[in-house]
């Protein structure tokens, strides 16, 4: 991964691949949820740093902590919901760990 790359870009081809899995082993319903997942995080960019996108490895420690803010604030999304979004967005498969 280059330093060039960005957050929302890494993101996107995720969602890429994914779709050209669906009805093989993923299912388009789980596909629906890490696109609103996606939404909500450039929502967050948005509001928080006044950005489109920011490179991969810019995200530090307190990212999470304003982006579970940010949802439970001003999206009004309980922490429950949160939490479990959190944890499955920042999945090693997500970032291909």
């Amino acid at each position: 991964m280059g330093d060039d790359c960005r957050l929302l870009q890494i993101f996107n081809e995720y969602l890429a691949d994914f779709l050209k899995r669906i009805d093989k082993d993923r299912a388009y319903s789980t596909y629906e949820d890490y696109c609103l997942r996606r939404r909500r995080l450039a929502a967050f960019l948005e509001y928080e740093y006044h950005v489109k996108d920011i490179p991969f490895k810019e995200p530090k420690g307190d990212f999470i902590d304003k982006f579970v803010v940010y949802l439970s604030t001003v999206k009004g999304i309980a922490s429950g919901t949160i939490h479990a979004g959190v944890k499955k967005t920042s999945s090693d498969d997500l970032y291909g760990v």
